[in-house]
């Protein structure tokens, strides 16, 4: 297929762009090199403010490349694609087990438990990746919350500290009068964010 259907399409892997030339994939932003399984060139962000692992600026997905994708290349999400095809999967694979003949005789004594786990996986309906609201003012402790606009990019990043309550957001981008310099800072204080805002670059500078 890479040498005959690819050669016309060039939308490949994760639906990136393939360069036959280079042998790289464009993320928009950033190309990824998938023999190296990294980018080739550093992250606008120095980092995320997430853990350790966003302070290398060339990485792709957080090493984890089965429940991640970058669809822009400075910033990797859930991808709702592989969690389908992981829930199809398992679809086919208890369709499959019942085509076996010894499968059939334990069907046959706990038929309403396979009907049961087939139903489940018929029914399942992937929820909206980081629902389009606003992230709660709590959460799990240390972790993040992202919210995404209509076409899915991340709009704002909420990080939760030790105690489970809103320590900052990372404002990626929103409707903007000219007095906002992007990516910024709203801290949050007694559960009430702040309206100043502070340039990313200075609130994450390590000194």
């Amino acid at each position: 297929m890479a040498a005959t259907l690819g050669t016309v399409n060039s939308f490949r892997y994760r639906g990136y762009v393939y360069d036959e030339e280079t042998g790289l994939y464009y993320l928009r932003n950033r190309y990824y090199n998938p023999e190296w399984k990294r980018f080739i060139n550093a992250d606008v962000h120095v980092s995320t403010g997430k853990s350790i692992l966003q302070c290398n600026v060339y990485a792709y997905c957080y090493n984890n490349s089965i429940k991640y994708a970058d669809p822009n290349g400075n910033v990797a999400i859930v991808d709702d694609v592989v969690l389908m095809e992981t829930v199809l999967l398992a679809g086919l694979g208890v369709v499959a087990l019942l085509n076996i003949p010894a499968i059939k005789g334990m069907v046959v004594k706990s038929s309403q438990a396979m009907l049961d786990a087939v139903k489940a996986v018929a029914s399942f309906k992937l929820k909206p990746l980081q629902a389009r609201k606003e992230p709660s003012r709590r959460g799990d402790p240390n972790t993040d919350a992202d919210l995404l606009d209509e076409s899915g990019e991340l709009k704002q990043r909420r990080h939760y500290g030790s105690d489970g309550t809103a320590e900052y957001d990372i404002d990626y981008k929103h409707q903007d009068d000219g007095t906002h310099v992007f990516l910024h800072v709203h801290t949050w204080t007694n559960g009430k964010r702040s309206k100043e805002s502070i340039p990313y670059s200075e609130y994450f500078t390590p000194y």
